[in-house]
């Protein structure tokens, strides 16, 4: 299973934690959960970047992928 956004969908129980607007607002998508770790894609560095805190705070432990 690649991390193109056609195979996975955002999990919708992420989206709520997070809030839709700040997904929206920095074209991320919460993917998964894997454990303790939350998997994030995320279109480049900048927004990686600016969510990074957020999302830790509201998910714990996050890695991006690159959103393709």
């Amino acid at each position: 299973m690649g991390n193109d956004l056609n195979e996975q969908r955002p999990d919708p129980r992420l989206v709520d934690l997070i809030g839709a607007g700040f997904i929206r607002k920095h074209g991320i998508v919460p993917l998964r959960r894997v454990g303790a770790l939350t998997l994030v894609a995320a279109p480049d560095m900048w927004a990686r970047l600016e969510t990074v805190d957020r999302l830790e705070e509201c998910l714990g432990p996050v890695t991006f992928v690159d959103l393709k």
